[in-house]
């Protein structure tokens, strides 16, 4: 394998834990079902959930396109992929239109930055 491909799937990996990380943390600290955690705060908990989700989507990407094969990349791309297909299952049961969801998801690859 070249030196190439063993940094890029380094990057991959690392960025994987930092967001499975970042989604923990903000699990345990802003509290989830009821429960409020030692730092409970709306906005605490929307970026510490929101970022891993969009950073996950772009994983996917990236991954099926750029990064070389291997069980562990396949692992995190199909970890990754699991709430994004949850989501749009659910997003195909309460939202009016396919349209919808692209705006949806355009707004998730943008991390937020572009709201309809």
């Amino acid at each position: 394998m070249k030196e190439r491909d063993k940094k890029i799937r380094k990057i991959y990996c690392t960025v994987f834990l930092v967001s499975v990380l970042v989604f923990v943390i903000g699990l345990i600290l802003g509290g989830f079902d009821g429960f409020n955690g030692l730092f409970y705060s709306d906005t605490f908990t929307y970026v510490t959930m929101a970022l891993p989700f969009c950073l996950w989507a772009w994983l996917i990407i990236l991954g099926l396109i750029f990064v070389k094969k291997d069980w562990i990349v396949n692992s995190i791309i199909v970890i990754c992929a699991i709430p994004h297909i949850i989501n749009i299952m659910v997003l195909v049961g309460f939202s009016n239109s396919f349209v919808d969801i692209l705006q949806w998801y355009l707004m998730v690859l943008s991390f937020g930055l572009i709201t309809f």
